[in-house]
């Protein structure tokens, strides 16, 4: 008789999500890519998190480590801590009938525990309890006494000032009733995605949501090789259920979708541009627009940061943090662009000295033009809660923008090029050929996030003045492009 295959919490957790990846991961890993750029930044940012809620716990033992233990070291450190009469248990480690798992924290009193799972999150979500049910159940079988067990995560309406209170960042609830309702299916969880495994055959399973969500796969570049792009998959704001259904009839190219097939007003009008191949240009409300804006026209753009844990008085669990800024300000139509810009040093809050030096350089009257309103608005407004004695000003600033995307959401401009989206890396080289943001070292948001986080971790002068000219390079194109984007707008509504 073959033994049964054997499953790590990691494994289960991505066999549930999907049986062929499972698979993949367990037999044809070469298959695989390596996480993207963001996808480690965020399990950093778990470790970190995990790491300091130790805090929650005085006199823990620390008795493994997914890094620095084997599976025999850490088994071997569980049991000797268990022995010795601890009570308080970092990142303990347990096997039984093949299935393996290291916990975060286990509380004994008396001889019943209680398991505490902790996540960066700031809500306690579905997978989560699935987690934490394994956990609970595989503790059992190898002869736990588990009664308890609780998720821990970031309260976001924490408002740090001095040094962190760890009771107050973190919310610890009580999901032990949950767990006892989802314990039943465990096993049967289990015996399923074994039998997946004991088949010795690629299971088929089509591509669809479960490739992205919860998290994204490292499959995706093997399993999606069909696909074409564009594709159904890129239609603009076409719901899942409706990609897997066109999926399901053999659609995958745009123009091969149905014209009767039902589709959402904004996917609608993406799939017959991209069938006509045709550009749009709404002239008057395009002119409009255009002649509506006041000068001396300001061009603004905010890169930001965030983290579970906040780092500066005054500031929350997850809140961006602006640290950077570029500004083009044409002084009248037509006019030659001036730029200015500020780089915060990466020692203490940035926030303070990019409200100074915008204060320096912004125009006291004229529109302020940005690309997706709703972010820059939100920073503005947070900055005058955090610092109300600059809020008047903060609040001027805010009430005098004027959002270049609105042309191209309304669909008074489109390009087939934009490939159904509005946002401004497909806007750009779509309107202004010669402009594009490939190359970059610094291409999108996220990877200005995470050239600040490396610029925050003292690399060399080197390093140090790659990432900053990176960065400086990116938010600078941010603002020139719109400057661009804008000429072509008022050529486009001259007619």
């Amino acid at each position: 008789m073959t033994p049964p295959h054997g499953l790590s919490k990691t494994t289960f957790l991505r066999g549930l999500q999907c049986k062929k990846s499972l698979f993949l991961h367990t037999f044809q890993r070469e298959l695989g890519s390596p996480p993207e750029e963001d996808q480690v930044a965020r399990m950093k940012i778990g470790q970190q998190v995990g790491q300091l809620a130790h805090g929650l716990f005085p006199d823990g033992v620390l008795v493994s480590s997914s890094g620095g233990f084997s599976v025999a070291e850490a088994l071997q450190g569980t049991n000797a801590a268990l022995d010795s009469g601890a009570t308080v248990l970092f990142e303990p480690a347990f096997l039984a009938d093949g299935l393996f798992l290291r916990s975060d924290v286990l509380v004994g009193s008396g001889d019943s525990w209680q398991l505490y799972e902790v996540k960066s999150s700031t809500s306690v979500k579905d997978e989560y309890l699935l987690d934490v049910a394994f956990q609970v159940y595989v503790m059992r079988q190898a002869g736990l006494a588990v009664d308890g067990a609780w998720l821990v995560h970031i309260d976001s309406s924490y408002i740090r000032q001095g040094s962190l209170d760890l009771e107050a960042l973190f919310v610890k609830e009580d999901v032990s009733a949950s767990i006892e309702t989802l314990m039943p299916t465990i096993p049967v969880r289990i015996d399923e995605l074994r039998e997946i495994l004991n088949a010795g055959v690629v299971p088929e399973i089509p591509i669809g949501r479960q490739c992205y969500e919860p998290f994204p796969c490292d499959f995706i570049s093997h399993c999606w090789t069909e696909v074409p792009s564009p594709s159904v998959f890129d239609v603009y704001r076409l719901p899942w259920t409706k990609k897997e259904e066109l999926h399901a009839m053999g659609v995958l190219a745009i123009d091969d979708i149905p014209d009767e097939f039902p589709l959402p007003l904004p996917s609608r009008f993406h799939v017959a541009a991209h069938k006509a191949g045709r550009s749009i240009v709404e002239v008057a409300p395009l002119r409009k627009f255009v002649d509506g804006l006041s000068y001396p026209l300001a061009c603004l753009d905010f890169e930001t940061a965030m983290s579970a844990i906040p780092a500066y008085d005054g500031s929350r669990p997850y809140q961006q943090i602006p640290f950077q800024f570029s500004l083009h300000i044409l002084p009248g139509r037509g006019a030659e662009p001036v730029h200015h810009g500020f780089l915060a040093d990466p020692v203490g809050d940035p926030r303070p000295l990019l409200m100074d030096q915008m204060t320096r350089v912004l125009p006291g009257e004229g529109d302020i033009l940005v690309f997706y309103q709703p972010f820059e608005q939100g920073r503005l407004n947070e900055l005058a809660r955090d610092f109300p004695d600059r809020a008047g000003w903060l609040k001027s600033v805010a009430a005098r923008l004027k959002d270049l995307i609105e042309p191209f959401k309304q669909r008074w401009v489109y390009e087939p090029a934009m490939n159904g989206s509005s946002s401004i890396k497909a806007v750009l080289p779509a309107l202004v050929p010669e402009m594009s943001y490939e190359g970059l070292p610094v291409a999108d948001g996220t990877q200005a996030m995470l050239a600040w986080e490396r610029l925050l971790q003292a690399p060399d002068a080197a390093e140090a003045e790659r990432l900053r000219r990176a960065l400086w390079d990116y938010c600078t194109l941010d603002t020139l492009a719109m400057v661009k984007i804008l000429e072509r707008l008022e050529e486009l509504a001259a007619g």
